[in-house]
């Protein structure tokens, strides 16, 4: 899975990823490894928001959750939000 990961983000990373030995592999794979975990564990901390009634905000409620976009592999992130919404960011 982390290996489509790497093809996903295009040609200039395969052409990186070609040019190194197996041992850089490996250190670029835990590496990446590490942060899908970390990144993890972070959203779990994540409280959600709560109006002045201890209500869940509705109205705050973005139309896409991170929970959807963790899911998704990054060229179909890539191409369908961050391209999507590049005017805006």
């Amino acid at each position: 899975m982390l290996r489509e990961y790497v093809d996903d983000l295009g040609t200039r990373v395969q052409a990186h990823w070609l040019a190194i030995d197996a041992n850089e592999k490996t250190i670029v794979l835990q590496t990446i490894a590490r942060f899908a975990i970390d990144l993890s564990d972070s959203i779990a901390k994540v409280e959600a928001e709560r109006d002045s009634a201890n209500n869940a905000a509705v109205d705050l409620v973005p139309l896409v959750m991170s929970m959807d976009l963790v899911k998704m592999r990054s060229l179909t992130f890539i191409s369908e939000v961050i391209e999507a919404r590049k005017a805006q960011l």
